[in-house]
Formats: structure tokens, sequence, C-alpha cells
């Protein structure tokens, strides 16, 4: 009778000895890999530090903007000068940071807005060179901002075609190609594939160009201009 208790009350002991024999066991393993993987990442990174890079960090969460010839969202785009554009700004996107920058060009120097969003550059607005306060122009290269002919940054100029068929084609002096439609505000700037006049002329005197020459092209800039 006793060697019988005996038993019952030395197995499970040994039980729980066991049960805390393998999770020891599992607890040692644990720490030898996070000693391991500690030790690969000083190595990849000797500083010590955990770089987090904001630039993989993308708006996906930001609703779309609407640019209209008048409006940007529900900013009244005639509205803004150089005196009440932070506040309006800030007003109308919150969470946007807006940096006040110098803009450089072939002539004078200009005032800058550039407003950001989780570090990616959402558009931005350039004052007049001869007065400060005065709206020279909005460019953006972020898709998230539409026109209200439902075009956008990456989209291809025939489609924008098929919307806009009165739109003109032009470059400046730099050769960069634009897209218009006369009278409108909202004009784009091209990229892609352009296709010269012959091989020693790249526009026409007058700086006009010829639809053909434009096929395939995408917007790489959507640009409003007062």
């Amino acid at each position: 009778m006793k060697k019988t208790l005996l038993i019952i009350f030395i197995i499970p002991i040994i039980v729980f000895l066991g049960y805390w024999g393998v999770k020891m066991f599992q607890f040692t393993e644990g720490v030898k890999h996070d000693a391991q993987r500690m030790a690969k990442f000083r190595e990849q990174n000797p500083s010590g530090e955990l770089i987090i890079n904001l630039k993989s960090i993308k708006s996906n969460d930001l609703n779309d903007i609407l640019l209209t010839e008048n409006k940007l969202g529900n900013t009244k785009l005639n509205e803004l000068d150089g005196i009440n554009i932070k506040k309006i700004l800030k007003s109308e996107f919150p969470k946007f940071k807006i940096r006040e920058e110098i803009g450089q060009q072939d002539g004078p120097d200009f005032k800058l807005y550039q407003v950001d969003y989780m570090n990616d550059e959402i558009f931005s607005v350039s004052m007049d060179s001869q007065d400060s306060l005065l709206i020279q122009d909005i460019w953006t290269k972020n898709s998230k901002i539409k026109d209200e002919y439902g075009s956008f940054v990456g989209i291809k100029i025939d489609s924008i075609i098929s919307k806009r068929p009165d739109i003109n084609f032009y470059s400046d002096l730099h050769y960069n190609i634009y897209a218009a439609v006369k009278n409108s505000k909202i004009k784009y700037r091209l990229n892609g594939n352009f296709k010269n006049l012959n091989d020693s002329t790249f526009v026409a005197k007058d700086f006009s160009v010829k639809k053909w020459q434009i096929e395939g092209m995408k917007v790489e800039y959507l640009i409003w201009e007062k």
C-alpha cells in the first residue's frame, strides 16, 4: 500500500520535471536564435541603429484630391496669395507639411511652397518672381491629384485626347513637351518617346508639336496655371 502511494506521488513529480525540462530547452534555443539574429543585424548595421526609410512610406491612405479650373479640393485657387496661402492650405490639408523654399529658374529666383504628406511630395505652389504675393502656378507629380477631366500623372496622352479633343501640343525653350487646351488653366507636361520631325530638328521653329509626335507619351506633371 505504501509502495503504491509512493509511486502515485512520484509520477506527477516526474511529469512536472519533464514538462519544465522541455520548456527550458525551448527557451534556451529561443535565446540562442535571438542572439544569432542580433549578431547578424549588427554585421549589417555596424552603427547599431535601426534605420527606417521614410521614403518607403507611401500615401496609400490619402484620398484623391480633385483639381478643377478654379479649385484644388475645397480651396479656391484665385483667392490664394502670398499672405494667406499657408493659413488656407493648412486649413484645407491639416495633415500636410508646408515648406517655404526658394525656387530657381533661368530668370530670377522665386518663392516656392512645397506641400508634403508622409514624406511624399503632393504638390508645389510657385509664386511670381516679380511679386511674391501673386501665385504663378501649381505643379504636381503625384497621381493622387486628379483633374476634373479625369486626367492624372502617369496617364497616357491618348486617353486625354479622347476626353479633350481640342487639346494642343507645344515645346518650351528647354524642349519640354506640354499639352494644353486654349483658355484652360489646367495643362500637362509629358514624357516618353517623342518623335522628332527629322534627324536634325526636334520641334518646329514656332515650338508647335504635332499630335503624331507625342503618341504613347504619358503625363509627367499635372499643372494649374493662373
